[in-house]
C-alpha cells in the first residue's frame, strides 16, 4: 500500500518579506511510500499481518483481542481490565513472570482495556520477535498461566488503586461516568465504567479470571500486527516457529478438535501433512478483499440523551469545569475522519462563542477543546470547557453560548455571509491539514507502545482494511467539507447535547469515598521485600547472568551509527549535525540554544525576554502545506525549535526554522500584561495545588544557594517590572546568536542536498551580540540533611511519595552507571509497593541530568500509593536506596539491568523524531559519548552503587503529598521526624494586600456555604 503524492492543498503560500533570507517553495512535494505488507488469515479466525521497516534493528507487535469490558461478568465489573493486568503475572513452563520476561528481552509492554477490546503492546529488540509472538500464542492458549487466588487479589487491588489515580484523584474521571449515564441507556455497553468500582473489584476470585480468559481469549477474536526490521519472505517462519506445539490456533475448529487429541507423534504428524496444503490457502498478500468485523450496513441510530438536565460531579480541579458531550454513530465505518474533523471544527466555533475576536489561525485558547472518541457501536464527541479557556463565563452559560455555536457549522443562512464563510473555511482547513499532518508524522513511529503496530491493528481489526495511513491520507487530502456540515446538522445539536459540571472535591467527599473504598479493603498486611535475598527465591531470569560479560553487553548496545554523521561549523559559529535516517519521507529540523530560567541573572529575564519578542515576521507561510508543523520549548537550560514535515520540503522546513530567529520586533507595550499574565499562572499553580508546592519546596531544600533553587515570587515580579528593552534584548541577543547555537537535521535526506540547503538558509545568521555564548551552570557545592515533608492535600484518595536526592555525576561518562542504578532501584520499589504488597498502580526509580548543561544529577523515587501505606512507602523508597549504596541486592539484578539498557537502547533512537532528541540530548560536542557508553555501560560494577549514591542516602528531600492526618500518624508510628508544610499560608505569602483581602474573603464565602450545604443535609 501506498502514501500516494498529495497536490489538493488549498493553503496557498505567501511571498516572505525580507531580501537577507533566501525564500523557498512551499509547494507539497512528498514522495511515494511503499508499505508493503504479509497478510495471513487463518482457518481460525484469527489474523497475523507483518509490514517491514529498517530504520533500525527493532520489532513492534501489537495484539488486539475483540473483548473488553462489555463481556464483564454481572457482579465482576472490570474483569477484563483485571485479567488484562493479571496476563503480565501470568509464568509459562520454566519462563518468568511475562513482565519479567518481556523487560530480560529488552522489551517494554503496555496493554490497555475498553468497552469493546483489549490490547496488548510490545517493542522490544528484532531478534525476540519470535520469541515474543510466541508469547502472544501462549496467552490465547492459556493467558493467565500459573496464576494463583493472591494475584488475583493484589492485581485487583493494584486496580483498585488505578481508580484512585484515573478517576478519584484527577481532574475529570468522575465525569467520564457520569456522561456516560446520561448518554447511554443502562443496557448499553457503554453504560458502565470499563474499570469497575470498589466492591466489584474486590470480589475477583481466580475461578472467574479463568472463565473469562478461556472465554475471550480465543484466535477467532484476536488480531495480530507486527512491524519491524525483518523481510517479509520470512515472516511465514516466524509464524510457524512462534506457534510450533499450539497449531491448533491457527486451525479451524474441527480440525484443531481432532489435533489436540492426537496423542501419538506419528499420528501428529502426519495429520499435518495433510492439513498443511488447506493452509497454504490463507496465506494472502493482497489487500482488494477483506471481511470487517462491523457490519457497518447494520449499525444503529446512536441514542437519544437519556437525560439533558446537566449532572455536577466532583473532581480534582481547582475551578468548576465544564464538559459537553454528544453520542455519535459507530467508527469504523468510513466516517471517522468525518467525526474527528466535526470535533475539530466545533472546538473553532465554541471558541468564537467565547470569545469573539478568535481567530483558528492565530488563536490558541489554552483549556478549551473537542475530540471524537472512536468506538465499535457508538462513538463519542467530548468538548471540556476548563477555566482558562472559559473567559470567566459561569458552567451554565458556557452550556448556553456551546449550543448556541452549533448551528453554525451548517446553517444555509449564515453561509451567505462572507465572514461566516470565511471563518469555516478557515477551521475546515487547520482541521484537514493538521489532521492529515498528524497522521502523516506518525507514520516512522515504530518502536513506540502506541506506534504503527498498534494504529494498523486497531484499524485492521474492526474494518479488515490493512491500508490504514494512506486510507486515511486520501480521506483527509478528499474531505468534502459539505458531508462534515451534514453530519454536524444530523448528530451535533442542542437535543443530542448533555453536560457534567465538575466542581472541586472537598474533604468530606474526600473522606465518604476512602471510608466507602475501607469497607472493602483487604486485610492482608504490607511486608516490606528484603532486597538482599537471593533473587531464584522469587524471581527467575530468561539468562544466565553469569555468562554476561562486559564484552556481551558492549555487543549488544546499539548506538547511532556515527559513520553516517556529518558534522561541521558554519562561520558564524553555528554548529550542525546531519544524519539520513529512517525509510519514511520525513525530515525534522532541530535548533537548540543554551540559555534558560536557571541561566538569566536576574531570575525570571528569559521567561519575560522569551515572552515580549517575536521573529519572523517576515515569512507568513504555513507548514502545514507541506504536511509540517512547528513547536517551541523553553526548558529550564535552554529553548529548542522544532520543525518537522515532508523530507522532500527540507528547504521549506529549514527557512521556516531560519525566519525563527530573524526579524525581532519586541512589543514592550505587552510587558504588563505579559507579568500579569506569568503571575497569575504562578498563582494559580499553587492556589490549591499541594504537588506545586512539593516541587518547589523540594527544589529550594536540595539546591539551596544554587541557581536550581530559584523560582518565581511576589518580590521577583515586583522586581521584573522595572526590566526595560535594552536589558532583556541583550539577554535574548546573547541567548540566539549562532555560536550559542546547534542545528539538527534529521531524516530520509541525501547529506550532500541537506549541508548545502542548511548552508543556503544560516550562512547568512549573524550575532547581533558582542557577548560570549552562555556557559553551563556549576554544580552544586552543599547538601541538605535528610527532610520529610508533608504538604496537606484533605481531597485526596491517595498519597503521592516523592525521595529525591542530589547523586554523583562528574561528566557524561557516568551517564550509564546512572542509568543502571536507576534501573535497579526502580525494579526494587516496582516489586516492594507494586507487586508484592499491591498498595499502588506504579512505583518506580530514575536519575535525572541534563547534557552539556550542568554536571549536576538528581535521582527520583515516587509511587502514588493509598492512604493507609504512606509511611511504608516512605520506609520502603528510602530503604531501598540504602540498600542500593551499600550493595545489598543480588547481583544478577545488576546483570539484568545493564542487559535489559543494552538491549533497549536501540528503541529509543528508531523514529525520526527520537533520533533527533537523542542527538540534540547529547550535543554536537559530544557525539564521542556514542563510541564509549557501550563500554561504560559494560564495567558498571557494585561498586558502581556506593560511589553513585553515596552523596543522596542522609540527604534526601521527601516530599508527602496527600490527607495530613495519615501521613504524620504513620510517620510517628515509625518514629521518624517530619515537617508539615503549610502551603496555604505560603500561597497566601505570595499575594499583595488587595488581593490577600479578596481572597480571605472568597474562602470564608466558600467555607459559609459548605456549611450550610452540610447543615441542610
Amino acid at each position: 500500500m501506498f502514501l500516494p503524492l498529495l497536490t489538493a492543498l488549498s493553503l496557498a503560500p505567501s511571498v516572505s518579506q525580507a531580501a537577507d533570507v533566501p525564500k523557498a517553495d512551499y509547494t507539497l512535494n512528498l514522495e511515494n511510500y511503499a508499505i508493503d505488507i504479509r497478510d495471513y488469515r487463518f482457518p481460525s479466525g484469527m489474523r497475523v499481518m507483518f509490514q517491514a521497516e529498517h530504520s533500525q534493528p527493532v520489532a513492534a507487535i501489537t495484539l488486539v483481542f475483540d473483548r473488553g469490558s462489555e463481556y464483564d461478568q454481572p457482579g465482576y465489573e472490570g474483569i477484563a481490565h483485571v485479567v488484562e493486568h493479571l496476563a503480565f503475572r501470568a509464568q509459562h513452563g520454566d519462563l518468568p513472570k511475562n513482565w519479567d520476561l518481556i523487560s530480560q528481552l529488552g522489551g517494554g509492554i503496555n496493554a490497555s482495556t475498553s468497552n469493546d477490546w483489549t490490547n496488548y503492546m510490545t517493542v522490544a529488540p528484532v531478534d525476540a520477535l519470535v520469541p515474543l509472538l510466541r508469547l502472544e500464542a501462549l496467552r490465547m492458549k492459556n493467558g493467565v498461566a500459573n496464576v494463583t487466588q493472591e494475584d488475583v487479589t493484589k492485581e485487583a487491588n493494584i486496580a483498585r488503586n488505578e481508580l484512585r489515580m484515573r478517576y478519584e484523584n484527577s481532574a475529570v474521571g468522575e465525569a467520564w461516568d457520569a456522561i456516560a449515564q446520561l448518554l447511554y441507556p443502562e443496557d448499553h455497553p457503554y453504560y458502565r465504567s470499563t474499570i469497575g468500582n470498589h466492591e466489584s473489584l474486590t470480589r475477583m476470585d481466580l475461578e472467574h479470571v479463568q472463565e473469562f480468559v478461556e472465554n475471550n481469549y480465543t484466535p477467532e477474536n484476536a488480531t495480530i500486527v507486527v512491524v519491524g526490521d525483518f523481510e517479509l519472505d520470512d515472516t511465514w517462519s516466524f509464524v510457524l516457529a512462534a506457534f510450533d506445539g499450539h497449531l491448533d490456533l491457527l486451525m479451524a475448529p474441527e480440525d484443531a478438535e481432532k489435533y489436540v487429541t492426537i496423542r501419538g507423534e506419528q499420528e501428529r504428524i502426519q495429520f499435518l501433512q495433510g492439513w498443511m496444503p488447506k493452509l497454504q490457502q490463507y496465506m494472502v498478500t493482497q489487500t482488494e478483499s477483506y471481511a470487517a468485523r462491523v457490519d457497518c450496513d447494520a449499525r444503529p441510530e446512536p441514542p437519544m440523551p437519556q437525560s439533558q438536565e446537566p449532572v455536577t460531579v466532583r473532581g480534582q480541579v481547582d475551578r468548576t469545569t465544564t464538559v459537553l458531550a454528544w453520542s455519535l454513530p459507530g467508527g469504523y465505518c468510513g466516517d471517522n475522519i468525518i467525526m474527528r474533523a466535526a470535533a475539530s471544527n466545533l472546538s473553532a466555533f465554541i471558541a468564537q462563542s467565547i470569545f469573539p475576536d478568535f481567530d483558528p489561525f492565530e488563536d490558541d485558547v489554552s483549556g478549551l477543546g473537542c475530540f471524537a472518541g472512536i468506538d465499535e457501536y457508538n462513538s463519542t464527541l467530548y468538548c471540556f470547557v476548563e477555566p482558562a479557556g472559559s473567559n470567566g463565563l459561569s458552567p451554565e452559560r458556557i452550556i448556553t453560548k456551546a449550543g448556541d455555536a452549533l448551528y453554525k457549522q451548517w446553517d444555509r443562512e449564515l453561509m451567505k455571509y462572507e465572514q461566516t464563510r470565511a471563518f469555516l473555511d478557515k477551521s475546515y482547513q487547520i482541521s484537514r491539514m493538521s489532521l492529515m499532518t498528524s497522521t502523516l508524522l506518525s507514520v516512522d513511529v515504530v518502536a513506540s507502545l502506541g506506534g504503527r503496530a498498534t494504529q494498523n491493528a486497531m484499524q485492521t481489526h474492526f474494518t479488515g482494511n490493512p491500508a490504514v495511513f494512506s486510507e486515511n491520507i486520501v480521506e483527509f487530502n478528499s474531505l468534502d467539507m459539505e458531508k462534515v456540515q451534514q453530519f454536524a446538522e444530523k448528530y451535533i445539536t442542542r437535543d443530542r447535547m448533555v453536560a457534567a459540571i465538575i466542581e472541586p472535591l472537598d474533604k468530606e467527599e474526600r473522606q465518604r469515598r476512602e471510608a466507602q473504598a475501607a469497607a472493602t479493603n483487604s486485610t492482608d498486611s504490607m511486608s516490606y521485600v528484603d532486597v538482599a535475598m537471593d533473587a531464584e527465591d522469587r524471581y527467575s531470569f530468561v539468562f544466565d547472568p553469569e555468562t554476561i560479560t562486559s564484552e556481551t553487553i558492549e555487543q549488544m548496545t546499539i548506538t547511532p551509527d556515527t559513520e553516517k554523521l556529518r558534522t561541521f561549523t558554519l562561520d558564524n559559529g553555528l554548529k550542525v549535525a546531519i544524519m539520513p535516517h529512517g525509510e519514511a519521507p520525513l525530515a525534522r529540523v532541530g535548533l537548540k540554544v543554551r540559555g534558560g530560567r536557571m541561566h538569566s541573572e536576574p531570575f525570571g529575564l528569559d521567561q519575560v525576554a522569551e515572552n515580549l519578542y517575536r521573529t519572523g515576521r517576515g515569512s507568513e507561510e504555513r507548514l502545514m502545506a507541506v504536511a509540517g508543523q512547528m513547536y517551541w520549548d523553553d526548558l529550564t537550560f535552554g529553548s529548542e525549535i522544532v520543525v518537522e514535515g515532508s523530507s522532500g520540503n527540507l528547504d521549506a522546513l529549514l527557512n521556516k526554522t531560519r525566519w525563527q530567529v530573524e526579524d525581532y520586533d519586541w512589543e514592550m507595550s505587552q510587558k504588563k500584561l505579559t507579568l500579569k499574565r506569568l503571575r497569575g499562572a504562578s498563582k494559580r499553580a499553587g492556589k490549591n495545588d499541594p504537588d506545586t508546592w512539593a516541587a518547589r519546596i523540594r527544589s529550594e531544600r536540595l539546591f539551596e544557594g544554587h541557581p536550581m533553587s530559584q523560582r518565581w515570587d511576589l518580590a521577583r515580579f515586583e522586581q521584573a517590572a522595572s526590566w526595560n528593552q535594552p536589558m532583556l534584548e541583550e539577554w535574548i541577543m546573547r541567548k540566539w546568536q549562532p555560536a550559542n547555537a546547534e542545528l539538527f537535521v534529521v531524516g530520509n535526506i541525501d547529506p550532500d542536498m541537506a549541508e548545502a540547503s542548511v548552508r543556503k538558509y544560516f550562512d547568512g545568521w549573524t550575532s547581533k551580540s558582542s557577548l560570549p555564548p552562555i556557559e553551563q551552570l556549576p554544580t552544586p557545592t552543599t547538601q541538605p540533611d535528610r527532610q520529610v515533608l508533608i504538604f496537606d492535600n484533605p481531597t485526596g484518595t491517595q498519597s503521592n511519595v516523592t525521595v529525591a536526592c542530589q547523586i554523583k555525576r562528574a561528566g557524561a561518562r557516568d551517564n550509564a552507571k546512572l542509568q543502571v542504578v536507576g534501573d535497579v532501584l526502580s525494579s526494587m520499589a516496582w516489586r516492594t509497593l507494586r507487586e508484592e504488597n499491591a498498595v499502588t498502580y506504579g512505583a518506580g526509580a530514575y536519575p535525572v541530568y541534563y547534557q552539556n548543561q550542568t554536571n549536576t544529577a538528581m535521582l527520583f523515587a515516587s509511587s502514588l500509593v493509598q492512604n493507609s501505606a504512606t509511611g511504608f512507602a516512605v520506609e520502603s523508597l528510602l530503604g531501598l536506596i540504602e540498600e542500593g549504596k551499600n550493595g545489598n541486592f543480588p547481583e544478577r539484578e545488576m546483570v539484568a539491568a545493564k542487559w535489559n539498557t543494552a538491549r533497549s537502547y536501540g528503541l529509543y533512537q528508531q523514529s525520526g523524531s527520537q533520533m533527533l532528541n537523542r542527538l540534540m540530548n547529547t550535543g554536537i560536542d559530544q557525539f564521542d559519548y556514542f563510541d564509549y557508553y557501550p563500554q561504560e555501560l559494560g564495567a558498571v560494577d557494585k561498586s558502581a552503587f556506593g560511589e553513585v549514591l553515596a552523596p543522596c542516602v542522609g540527604h534526601e528531600i521527601v516530599t508527602i503529598v496527600g490527607p495530613k492526618e495519615y501521613a504524620t500518624a504513620q510517620l510517628d508510628e515509625l518514629g521518624m521526624s517530619y515537617e508539615v508544610i503549610d502551603w496555604q499560608s505560603m500561597f497566601e505569602g505570595e499575594l499583595n494586600k488587595k488581593e490577600l483581602k479578596k481572597y480571605r474573603k472568597a474562602q470564608a464565602k466558600k467555607k459559609a456555604e459548605e456549611e450550610k450545604e452540610a447543615n441542610e443535609g
